[in-house]
């Protein structure tokens, strides 16, 4: 018998487990979010004595205590609603100072948007066209002469004024030729280096965007 009593002694002698209430942590305000608009004279009333009324009307419903801060703003004088509405002031006062830092720090955000995206757009661009491919020597060779052959040969046809281009070059001494060849030459190696650059931007462009 002396052991069940012990036995029993033991078990109440457990102690129970701790209840862990934990902290409600209160709402951080975004430094950065539009600032709330101010209350009018009355809801700040209301606000005040909304505790008391809850306080002393047990269970009212929300309709109910609305109707009964109405009728208590109706029924004050004027002076003493001037408390409240000395209240609303600063508060509307509170609220243009803060109004008018949120939209000079949106106007900079804004600005530095609208810069990147200008920036994007204009890397973007440069690569939309790409460099054009040089001519070779018979077509810097034509584009010298042609105005000449069309102002010796009024009103000639587009097919014709290509034949005749065309026998030009082929009777045209080597000489001169080699005059076309070095300036193709020359335009060759310049595309060469724009190409690679244009390949380049547009490859850093593309990771940009990304």
């Amino acid at each position: 018998m002396d052991s069940k009593k012990k036995k029993n002694t033991k078990k109440d002698t457990k102690k129970s487990p701790k209840k862990v209430t934990k902290k409600v942590e209160s709402p951080v305000e975004d430094p950065n979010a539009k600032p709330k608009k101010p209350r009018n004279a009355y809801l700040i009333f209301a606000a005040e004595k909304r505790p008391e009324l809850m306080e002393k009307n047990k269970g009212i419903k929300v309709g109910e205590l609305s109707k009964l801060t109405g009728a208590m703003w109706k029924e004050m004088s004027d002076k003493d609603k001037e408390v409240f509405q000395k209240k609303a002031a600063e508060e509307k006062s509170e609220y243009e100072k803060k109004m008018e830092k949120y939209n000079k720090e949106n106007e900079k955000s804004s600005d530095s948007d609208k810069e990147a995206r200008k920036t994007r757009k204009n890397k973007k661009h440069k690569y939309l066209a790409p460099p054009k491919k040089p001519k070779n020597a018979y077509l810097l060779y034509a584009d010298s002469v042609r105005d000449k052959v069309m102002e010796k040969n009024k009103g000639i046809k587009v097919g014709d004024l290509s034949k005749a281009i065309a026998q030009m070059w082929k009777d045209a001494p080597e000489d001169e030729k080699s005059k076309f060849k070095k300036q193709a030459d020359d335009a060759k190696v310049a595309f060469k280096k724009e190409i690679e650059e244009y390949n380049k931007e547009r490859q850093e462009s593309d990771s940009d965007s990304d």
